[in-house]
């Protein structure tokens, strides 16, 4: 494959010693096709995200390993056969050594923010590279660079820019026209997590006639918050229950005494419990895999540590399954979904107490969640056919990869 002056240059400085990378651990690579997919920043981390969902559900069969320069923008609790690593430094001992070890069948690179070194290596190995949701402000490069990136750019078997301006700024720098499309922006987005659908049959007949809201992932921090907002709204509805799920299910028992000795009366998932008519709390702490169950039974959730320091949590997996969604003020983790769901009226805010309970009775009105919920599945709709085109993309090519 053709290499610049300039990208030769920048190889030959790059050749040397591994440094402290070189010992970094990994876990071991599942047998079978691995796809990789290269986030630079904890927006795409998150596009990313939703893409590798789409893609489990095409492709269970396949691997996945989502790697971004740092480990703080990795998920910490990554989802099943999703494998995380951070990128490579650009010596290329180091970029050997990370190649060697995953051996992908075909790398997705998210936005642009070349890693020259191994942009150049995955050429040579022949691994078919996608750009997806290229950006002209991720390639900002000197005259003097303009060679070095055209090599690298011809490396790139297909380029998804976002607009029509970062598509002509790619062609300037020397990509390929032929390889170009405008597909717009990849948004975040989530596939509707799955439930056990017999227990769902089961927990919606017991829970027939009755105003359910959810409280996800909650932190200590903002639990009592949660009840007292819950105690306040049960006077408008004395038969609302509150489906409790703690950030950890491990301090399920725990919660159930403490809320129990604040006078509600509590059934525990991880006890077998079922809940009965008088449940007002009943606590989900057997398995973070339920979830898809519970946001189906409550067509209000109230996402948690958003009254805590922890973030928020992911708005779209709610939206997905048509609950309306409550949330605190704290979502920095999720701000770009956040911003796409209150601009089109599906989150609406809290931020104590009061606020909460008054918006959970707003909510009791089936008029007015429905409303919520449509937007919410609008915006979770959005950008759906960017999502199909380089879905595609990938399991034709993984398709041929296969046959060859």
């Amino acid at each position: 494959m053709g290499q610049s002056l300039g990208l030769a240059l920048y190889l030959a400085l790059r050749g040397g010693a591994s440094g402290a990378d070189s010992k970094r651990a990994r876990a071991d690579r599942p047998g079978g096709l691995l796809v990789w997919l290269h986030a630079p920043s904890a927006d795409a981390v998150r596009r990313l995200n939703g893409l590798i969902h789409r893609l489990q559900n095409e492709r269970p069969d396949v691997s996945f390993l989502l790697t971004a320069p740092d480990a703080e923008l990795l998920p910490e609790r990554p989802s099943k056969n999703l494998l995380i690593d951070v990128t490579p430094t650009e010596a290329l001992p180091n970029i050997a050594r990370f190649l060697d070890h995953w051996q992908p069948d075909l790398c997705l690179w998210s936005e642009g923010y070349f890693l020259p070194g191994l942009i150049s290596e995955i050429g040579e190995r022949n691994i078919p590279l996608f750009l997806v949701n290229a950006e002209a402000e991720a390639f900002q490069v000197s005259p003097l660079e303009r060679g070095m990136y055209r090599s690298l750019l011809d490396r790139v078997r297909r380029i998804f820019a976002v607009t029509e301006a970062d598509a002509d700024h790619l062609k300037r720098i020397g990509a390929p026209r032929w390889r170009i499309e405008v597909s717009g922006t990849l948004q975040e987005s989530t596939s509707a997590l799955p439930c056990n659908e017999n227990e769902r049959d089961t927990l919606a007949n017991l829970l027939a006639g009755r105003p359910v809201w959810l409280a996800a992932h909650t932190e200590p921090a903002e639990e009592n918050t949660v009840l007292e907002a819950h105690r306040l709204a049960s006077r408008a509805a004395h038969r609302l229950m509150l489906i409790l799920v703690p950030d950890d299910p491990s301090r399920g028992p725990g919660l159930a005494k403490s809320v129990e000795a604040q006078g509600f009366t509590v059934n525990l998932r991880s006890r077998d419990e079922e809940p009965e008519e008088d449940t007002q709390v009943y606590i989900a702490d057997a398995d973070d895999d339920e979830m898809g169950l519970w946001y189906r039974l409550s067509p209000t959730t109230y996402l948690g540590r958003s009254m805590s320091n922890g973030g928020g949590c992911n708005p779209l997996e709610p939206a997905a399954l048509g609950s309306a969604i409550l949330a605190g003020p704290n979502t920095r983790s999720y701000i770009n979904s956040y911003t796409r769901l209150i601009e089109a009226g599906a989150v609406r805010r809290v931020r104590d107490t009061t606020t909460l309970a008054r918006a959970v009775e707003a909510l009791m009105l089936p008029e007015t969640t429905a409303v919520m919920a449509h937007a919410a599945w609008d915006v979770c709709t959005q950008g759906a056919e960017v999502s199909d085109r380089i879905v595609a993309l990938v399991t034709d090519t993984l398709d041929t990869l296969e046959a060859a």
